[in-house]
């Protein structure tokens, strides 16, 4: 306590005894100090410097800049470590007449995870978390294919990412039967995969000669499904289904030869 407006002249109890009449002392006070604390609200990382100044005070210039995360957009400060986008506040421009924490607000991102099929067609569309891994659909399937996985891995998304199927080609069975009078030599050359060519190279045996070569399969209802052979530049060529495929090679005697002389007419 001061006896003069100024503060100059403090003053104690035992000045103001035996005084008659009215006095008048004047206070003093000393302004405090607080602090504004800055916590980022996740684990790994260092925090804003805390801002401590006197009471009502600008700290404007000391506060920190809106942070970064990855994966995740910054949704501003609040005094509870809770709190989600709607419970942001504004920061104080003065300092408060307490100490406060202020808590970073984080909103995880999303990414789509476009799974395709071989032929670019969308298989499924997911939106997943930052972090987190998408769900696999259910294997397609394509005919004359075995599926075999999925190009790209989706365990832990951290940006939109495309997964496209893969899968191998099935190789199906070619069996060549040769009938009629005769025997032959024969090769098959070719992919033996759905959309493929085979070709089949037929030399018979000295006095026999190629009648037809026919080529067929069998469906999934047990129907016999004839296939067309081409022939091209001295070979049989067929184009694989999704099946195994059978060949009849059938033979006959080569009218054009001469007789064999000593053999009974």
């Amino acid at each position: 306590w001061y006896s003069d407006a100024a503060l100059t002249t403090p003053v104690t109890i035992l000045e103001t005894l035996g005084n008659t009449g009215d006095i008048s002392v004047y206070g003093k006070y000393t302004i405090n100090e607080y602090t504004l604390s800055f916590d980022l609200n996740y684990d790994g990382v260092i925090n804003p410097a805390s801002v401590t100044q006197d009471y009502n005070t600008d700290v404007t210039a000391a506060l920190p800049t809106n942070p970064t995360r990855d994966g995740y957009d910054f949704k501003g400060w609040a005094q509870s470590a809770s709190a989600v986008a709607a419970d942001a506040e504004t920061l104080p421009t003065t300092m408060p007449a307490e100490d406060r924490t202020y808590y970073a607000i984080w909103e995880i991102q999303s990414y789509d995870v476009t799974f395709l099929d071989h032929d670019g067609s969308q298989i499924d569309l997911q939106s997943v978390e930052y972090g987190s891994a998408a769900t696999a659909p259910t294997d397609p399937t394509r005919e004359g294919y075995t599926f075999t996985g999925w190009d790209t891995a989706f365990d832990n998304i951290t940006a939109a990412t495309t997964v496209t199927a893969e899968y191998r080609a099935i190789n199906y069975a070619v069996t060549v039967d040769i009938q009629g009078t005769g025997d032959a030599n024969f090769s098959v050359s070719g992919k033996p995969n759905i959309t493929e060519v085979i070709a089949l190279d037929v030399t018979p045996d000295a006095g026999f000669e190629v009648l037809s070569v026919t080529a067929f399969y069998i469906d999934d209802s047990g129907n016999e499904v004839a296939l067309t052979v081409a022939f091209e530049a001295g070979l049989y060529k067929v184009t694989m289904p999704a099946y195994d495929v059978t060949i009849v090679i059938t033979l006959q005697v080569d009218d054009l030869l001469p007789p064999i002389v000593g053999l009974p007419e």
